[in-house]
């Protein structure tokens, strides 16, 4: 196992981001460990009722309170909770316009005997984590 650590940059779109990463260092099965930071625009998907109309938060700028996720170089699955200045809290599914004000840090950890992908499951009508284990 490894571990990686990066700074995103204000500015910077949090999960485009985490995409970039993965790709840059070819992480074929990682865990984020921790991210904290701030976001001037959050775009959080919510729970799902309905598959076919997700619906999305966003509470403005926010402090980043936890991050976690499952990635590879193909796919990411990430949560995010933020907290606002009242300490109000939210949370749910990272989606693409989460706008990192000042900074985040972000560190992930690499599994290097597994490989992470996703591929539908019947059961769930989602793509779902495929774990393979190396030798």
């Amino acid at each position: 196992m490894g571990i990686l650590a990066e700074r995103i940059e204000d500015g910077s779109d949090l999960r485009l981001e985490i995409e970039r990463i993965t790709r840059e260092y070819q992480i074929r099965a990682g865990s984020i460990l921790c991210g904290i930071g701030g976001l001037r625009k959050c775009r959080i998907r919510t729970a799902v009722i309905d598959l076919d109309r997700p619906s999305y938060i966003d509470p403005g700028i926010v402090e980043i309170v936890a991050l976690q996720g499952t990635l590879s170089m193909h796919s990411a699955h990430v949560h995010i909770t933020v907290s606002d200045q009242t300490g109000q809290t939210w949370g749910g599914h990272l989606s693409r316009g989460c706008i990192v004000r000042m900074t985040c840090e972000l560190v992930i950890m690499c599994h290097e005997s597994y490989t992470f992908d996703r591929a539908l499951d019947v059961e769930t009508g989602y793509d779902e984590l495929v774990i393979t284990k190396e030798c």
